[in-house]
């Protein structure tokens, strides 16, 4: 497009920041997760809104077979975002509704000071608050289910604000 464009859509993209993987089976992707949860303070962020409804009986037989350390934090979210357990998880005992609202859960996230965030989400967010600045965390995984039409929080607000942070997106087979 011609015309002026705002200095905060004219940034620099860094080697460091988003890679985009082949995509992987989910079986793959939990031994993945299975293996970071054991090393580091981990957060994981589930997204259980409306759009993720095809994926989430799948995404929460996976998860519920891993074995979660004390450092592991669970968030799921929609509407609202609740801190959840295993058993949780797997019997879906929460009510988060069906819209997407990710920020808010991702703030809650970070509060736990982790160094590891990871996020099962399609990223169709719409969001009204702002992603806070993280001290502690050094990488964010995000495994996408989704053909990546909407994704711009990648672009347009991880890289931004965690811009110190190894960002990687891992789509789901």
């Amino acid at each position: 497009r011609n015309g002026w464009v705002d200095a905060i859509h004219v940034i620099p993209v860094s080697d460091k920041l988003v890679s985009e993987k082949t995509p992987q089976e989910p079986e793959e992707i939990v031994k993945q997760i299975g293996e970071e949860i054991k090393s580091q303070k981990t957060a994981l962020v589930v997204d259980f809104s409306g759009s993720m409804a095809d994926n989430q009986r799948e995404v929460v037989e996976l998860l519920g077979s891993l074995n979660y350390t004390e450092e592991t934090t669970i968030i799921v979210f929609a509407d609202a975002y609740q801190v959840v357990s295993k058993d949780e998880l797997i019997s879906e005992n929460f009510n988060v509704g069906y819209g997407t609202h990710m920020i808010k859960a991702l703030n809650k996230a970070t509060s736990y000071d982790v160094e590891n965030l990871i996020i099962i989400s399609d990223l169709d967010t719409y969001d009204d608050v702002e992603l806070k600045p993280s001290t502690t965390l050094k990488k964010v995984t995000i495994y996408d289910p989704d053909d990546g039409i909407e994704d711009d929080i990648v672009g347009d607000v991880l890289e931004i604000i965690w811009n110190q942070v190894e960002v990687s997106r891992i789509r789901i087979k």
